[in-house]
């Protein structure tokens, strides 16, 4: 029995010495560290197989996606950019987003440019419908007036605008002289009038004025001479000095009778001659310009009540707005759209006063509003409203808010027609 241990034993250790130098280790070591190196040798085993998998599962997957990446990369480079292809994957994708991002610029300028281009292609369209609607207006015209060119037209309308204001000044002048020549005719007052010149009166004006302050200075020399006389008779008494002042005090009276006398015909003078001057300015006026003035009243919404005739510092005739104060405003001290209102107050005035003396004609006005707001377009079509109740009235505007604000005045009264390509 011990001879089967031993030998055993021995079978057993030389088993276990082919063991430790099969594991490279001492063949003296003893079997507690020999467990342990197996153990540390079995998890090591396992962390190799837990190694081989993250390498299958995980880092060759993202070396294929990297390569599969980079040929992606490589394929679209040599798709929109052949010069990046050569490049590093990483490389190459930046240059294409700076690439994409400037084209994009690119392309919202082109998109810009394509709608300016389309804006002013209906801006040039426009313009073309403008363009024929005014030549078979003025083909229409040239008809009527019988002439052979637009040239012709102009002279003709020119001509004809001379001849309305002439005939309007005429009437306003018959109107007048018959309400304020004292029941004579034309003839008479006419006759009255052959010797009478406006300039001299002007002169003769500035003469009296001249001969009134040299009137009114002798005359303060005389008083300061009287009230000194006064004053030394007072002083001397009844002795030869007091006669000799009363003498001078004498003197001094007849002369002041004298300054006096030519101080009230001077001054009476000069009150004829400005009552005359008076009535010819109230002659100038006429019905034309209160008619004027009251349109101008409307186109400024109140903002001006009428207009007045002044002479100014020169003896010059000037138009004046009269405000709601009474104050007067000359032309140049109006605002740009005031002095269009005040244009077009008197165009409706002399076309109004025409058309009920002759044969009426088209109205045409073209962009009269381009300087009125709102407001005083409203009232300016309100007032084109009211003449072609007597005769026609063609408005010409490239501005779509006028026919807006016109539709809302004028109702179905307005007829709108958008001009076509020529």
């Amino acid at each position: 029995m011990c001879k089967t241990s031993i030998k055993a034993w021995n079978d057993w250790e030389s088993r276990w010495q082919k063991a430790l130098v099969a594991l490279l280790l001492p063949a003296d070591m003893p079997p507690e560290l020999v467990d342990q190196r197996c153990d540390v040798i079995e998890r090591m085993r396992g962390l190799s197989g837990e190694i081989d998998e993250l390498r299958r599962n995980r880092i060759e997957k993202i070396e294929r996606d990297i390569e599969g990446y980079e040929t992606a990369v490589r394929e679209l480079a040599g798709q929109v950019a052949d010069d990046l292809a050569v490049m590093a994957a990483d490389a190459a994708v930046l240059e294409l987003e700076k690439r994409l991002e400037t084209a994009k610029r690119v392309r919202q300028q082109q998109q810009d440019k394509d709608a300016a281009i389309k804006s002013l292609e209906v801006q040039r369209d426009t313009a073309r419908q403008m363009r024929g609607l005014a030549r078979r207006a003025l083909d229409h015209l040239r008809e009527i007036a019988e002439v052979p060119d637009a040239d012709a037209l102009r002279h003709s309308i020119e001509n004809w605008r001379r001849q309305r204001t002439l005939k309007q000044q005429i009437a306003d002048s018959e109107a007048v002289l018959e309400a304020e020549g004292d029941g004579l005719t034309g003839a008479q007052l006419k006759a009255e009038c052959v010797d009478v010149e406006l300039d001299r009166l002007a002169a003769q004006e500035e003469t009296l004025a001249t001969d009134i302050a040299d009137l009114q200075a002798q005359l303060e020399q005389a008083l300061v001479r009287r009230t000194d006389a006064r004053r030394l008779f007072g002083e001397l008494g009844g002795n030869d000095l007091a006669v000799q002042a009363a003498a001078q005090r004498q003197e001094a009276l007849a002369s002041m009778r004298t300054v006096a006398e030519q101080f009230v015909r001077t001054r009476a003078a000069a009150t004829v001659l400005q009552w005359a001057m008076e009535r010819h300015r109230r002659e100038k006026q006429a019905p034309l310009l209160k008619r004027a003035g009251e349109v101008f009243s409307r186109l400024t919404l109140d903002g001006f009540v009428a207009l007045a005739v002044d002479i100014d510092e020169n003896d010059q005739p000037r138009l004046m707005g009269v405000r709601q104060d009474q104050t007067a405003v000359g032309v140049g001290g109006m605002s740009e759209g005031t002095v269009d209102q005040l244009y077009l107050a008197l165009r409706l005035a002399a076309v109004e006063e025409h058309v009920g003396r002759g044969h009426p004609l088209p109205f045409i006005a073209d962009d009269l509003l381009v300087n009125f707001d709102d407001g005083r377009a409203t009232a300016a079509l309100a007032a084109l409203l009211e003449l072609s109740r007597k005769t026609q009235v063609l408005l010409f505007t490239h501005h779509r808010h006028l026919v807006e604000i016109g539709r809302g005045t004028l109702g179905d009264r307005l007829s709108v027609l958008a001009l076509e390509p020529a």
